[in-house]
């Protein structure tokens, strides 16, 4: 699988952590902190995180 990654300069670091984030996916290592990362990396607000963890619990606890 190929990932192709596009940053702005000096925006290197955000690559790494989603790689190593991935890499934990792969191996079925993920839970609520691992999102909350992500989310950050991502550009998202702490809202809008807050809101996709609330929503993606109600998915799941049905």
């Amino acid at each position: 699988m190929t990932e192709l990654y596009y940053y702005p300069s000096g925006e290197d670091w955000r690559v790494a952590m989603a790689m190593q984030l991935h890499d934990q996916m792969r191996r079925g290592v993920w839970n609520d902190d691992c999102e909350e990362i992500e989310g950050i990396l991502l550009g998202y607000s702490p809202a809008e995180n807050a809101w996709w963890r609330a929503h993606r619990h109600s998915l799941t606890s049905g």
